[in-house]
């Protein structure tokens, strides 16, 4: 247990604070570690959590201000994915009333600021924009974990392949592990592709 804690503290980084409007100073360190990533992953262990969706839109910022990552992947609702790409390119729609219909794990206060956020940086930077990435396929409910987790990999790697974009892939813990215990994830692709 002592190694597995002093692992941990040493790759840990204490964040001044949790405002995703905050200055980036804290998460200088983690620069170098991500800056040549295709993909980042930002897992939550639960879904509807304040601090981690406050955290994970603070990640978003820093990713897309200092490290060129151009796409966001919301995990769980391609429908709503594709109409609220359209509201961060165009200004058209109502996110609130997007993400309303949306997958419950997308209806919080953090994912509607970062999407009006993407909109508003968009505004200022209309040759340089930021995208939601859209699925090529359909991940269809009720196919075990295993082809869920398939699927999802899949439209990351062509999504990027598609656009050159690096990606910010905000989903579930479980689905960003690096492991190979179920199946290839968007995570174990993404540090695949890191290494």
């Amino acid at each position: 247990m002592k190694r597995a804690e002093q692992w941990i503290k040493s790759l840990a980084v204490q964040l001044a604070s949790l405002d995703p409007h905050a200055p980036h100073a804290d998460l200088r360190p983690l620069r170098d570690g991500l800056r040549d990533a295709t993909v980042v992953g930002l897992g939550a262990s639960s879904w509807g959590t304040h601090e981690l969706a406050a955290v994970a839109h603070r990640m978003l910022r820093f990713l897309v201000e200092k490290l060129g990552f151009r796409s966001l992947s919301l995990e769980g609702d391609d429908v709503a994915s594709a109409e609220l790409d359209a509201y961060v390119r165009t200004g058209r729609g109502d996110p609130r009333e997007v993400l309303a219909g949306a997958g419950p794990f997308l209806r919080t206060e953090e994912i509607l600021d970062a999407v009006r956020w993407i909109r508003s940086r968009n505004e200022q930077h209309p040759d340089d924009p930021v995208r939601l990435a859209l699925a090529n396929e359909a991940v269809e409910p009720g196919q075990d974990l295993a082809d869920i987790e398939r699927g999802l990999a899949a439209n990351t790697i062509r999504w990027h392949e598609r656009t050159g974009h690096k990606i910010v892939y905000w989903g579930a813990l479980a689905h960003l592990v690096n492991g190979a215990a179920r199946t290839v994830s968007p995570g174990a692709l993404a540090h695949r592709n890191a290494g």
